[in-house]
């Protein structure tokens, strides 16, 4: 199982895929067809999640305020992907995109200070 790493910090992000499959586009029976996205909000604020993928909105879910969540979802090919952060307190960040496989972890960590965050692409 590959293991990608997207940590949303103030002043940097650190992207590390590591021990990924070689990106089968088309996995085989059997095979992961599922990701797994850890979440640590270190926000005061809820956060409401999405994962975004070639013109697809997918809602994750809700991470609480300084807690964290584990989210599952389908993921059956090798796609890029994006996650979109709405704070019940109104900021909104979306991160830069990154390439996701079948099978891969993710780990994003929500700052303290979302607006300041340099890691995101603001729309």
């Amino acid at each position: 199982m590959g293991r990608a790493t997207l940590r949303i910090l103030p002043l940097a992000a650190v992207l590390v895929a590591g021990c990924a499959t070689a990106g089968n586009p088309f996995p085989r029976e059997g095979e992961a067809r599922e990701i797994e996205i850890e979440v640590l909000n270190l926000n005061f604020s809820d956060a409401t999640l999405y994962a975004l993928r070639v013109g697809q909105r997918i809602r994750l879910g809700i991470v609480t305020g300084k807690e964290s969540t584990t989210f599952t979802i389908e993921w059956p090919v090798s796609f890029d992907m994006q996650i979109e952060i709405r704070l019940l307190g109104g900021d909104r960040c979306i991160t830069r995109e990154m390439p996701v496989d079948p099978g891969d972890r993710l780990y994003l960590e929500i700052p303290q200070n979302l607006a300041t965050a340099a890691v995101c692409v603001r729309r």
